[in-house]
């Protein structure tokens, strides 16, 4: 059987801004589902880099 396929857009899709502020990030998809950058376990997002930096602090994420 096949499963069906859902285009999932990135213009669709709210950006956040780094912590550093160097760029954004649009969420395609997290496990679990809903949760904030202190709860999930996964995640697929694309990112928008408009300058280098050193990366964000993210305090009790070991990942």
């Amino acid at each position: 059987m096949m499963a069906a396929v859902q285009v999932l857009r990135a213009a669709g899709r709210s950006a956040s801004e780094w912590k550093n502020g160097g760029g954004v990030t649009r969420e395609v998809a997290a496990f679990p589902e809903g949760a904030d950058l202190a709860g999930f376990h996964w995640r697929v997002s694309l990112a928008d880099v408009a300058q280098g930096g050193p990366f964000s602090v993210f305090p009790g994420w070991t990942g």
